[in-house]
């Protein structure tokens, strides 16, 4: 017996004193660049932030300027990101026709990103996808893009109705965009408000022999005035990263005005249902009913911003986790509050 404990202590001390197998090392992450250029969409919109911050130099960086010295890049890479700058924000350029996918959208090293007429020439500007030294990979303007940019900046010139406008309206800037264009596109606001209401009023009024479409009458003016303005921007456009922040405030009040409209269909719906309903069922429904009518308006109101978001690149099932089903519960409550 003794001999038996300890052979057993003998195995456990030997066990003790193997070596533990170590797993292996995970491998470690890829670097992420600190200037964003890990997509061709977000290094574009990176360097419109550091050139709207009037940070040239830092501007330059998503410049492939390794051809020049150390001396000419000094020299000639804030200018050169100036010039972009002002291509970019003077010409009808769109930032979120740029591929949000590291690879780009084709998969490829290259992307274009602006095309030019100058005269007779046309010019393509494109990004490129770039190895540096230390390993990192960035989208940037590509090499040959960069040597194009001064004959293309050419293209950037008032236009005939500008040199007629006083010099003070095309030279002040807010937000990067010549004042004379948030005016024009203030008035332009204004006006397609009222013809957006007039139109509303005119669809609801024709449709009147057949339903009752009053309630209607506001989405659909929203609507209309949506489409509208989106028409005005190309009259009148901002500059890109404004272009964009407004772009994106239209879609989610279409959305919304979408959803409203979902939510007086559910309405009249109910109504019609409720009124057909057996005399004796109906006081049952009364307490149901419109329960489930708020359940699926801010169903509706949730899908139309989770659609919008999601076209935005949020990653909408983190912010539906994060919203939780307590948040749900609230704003059921304040639904039916209300």
């Amino acid at each position: 017996m003794f001999r038996f404990f300890t052979a057993i202590l003998l195995a456990c001390v030997l066990h003790a004193q193997a070596p533990t197998p170590t797993a292996p090392a995970a491998p470690s992450p890829p670097a992420t660049d600190p200037l964003g250029r890990g997509t061709p969409q977000e290094s574009v919109f990176h360097f419109l932030e550091a050139c709207h911050a009037r940070d040239y130099h830092k501007a330059m960086r998503y410049l492939d300027l390794r051809s020049m010295s150390t001396q000419e890049r000094a020299r000639e890479g804030p200018e050169l990101a100036k010039q972009l700058e002002d291509l970019l924000d003077d010409t009808p350029f769109d930032i979120t026709a740029l591929s949000r996918d590291p690879f780009g959208s084709q998969g490829g090293r290259h992307e274009d990103l602006e095309t030019l007429k100058t005269g007779q020439e046309t010019l393509t500007l494109q990004l490129e996808r770039v190895t540096f030294k230390s390993g990192l990979r960035a989208w940037v303007v590509s090499a040959d893009s960069v040597k194009l940019i001064p004959r293309a900046h050419k293209v950037v010139a008032e236009t005939p109705f500008e040199t007629k406008l006083p010099q003070q309206l095309v030279t002040s800037q807010l937000f990067d965009t010549p004042v004379w264009r948030w005016i024009a596109l203030l008035l332009m606001a204004i006006v397609i408000w009222f013809l957006a209401r007039l139109a509303a009023w005119g669809v609801v009024t024709g449709l009147r022999p057949l339903f009752d479409a009053h309630g209607f009458r506001g989405p659909l003016r929203v609507a209309l005035f949506v489409a509208g303005l989106r028409a005005a921007l190309e009259l009148a456009p901002p500059a890109t990263l404004s272009r964009v922040f407004i772009e994106r405030l239209l879609g989610l009040t279409l959305a919304l005005a979408i959803a409203w409209a979902g939510a007086v269909l559910i309405d009249v719906i109910a109504h019609r249902w409720y009124s057909r309903l057996d005399p004796r069922v109906q006081a049952v429904s009364y307490s149901v009913l419109p329960l489930g009518r708020q359940v699926l308006k801010l169903a509706l109101f949730l899908i139309a911003v989770l659609s919008v978001l999601g076209l935005w690149g949020y990653n909408t099932s983190t912010i539906l986790a994060g919203l939780g089903v307590g948040g749900l519960a609230v704003a059921l409550v304040d639904c039916l509050n209300h």
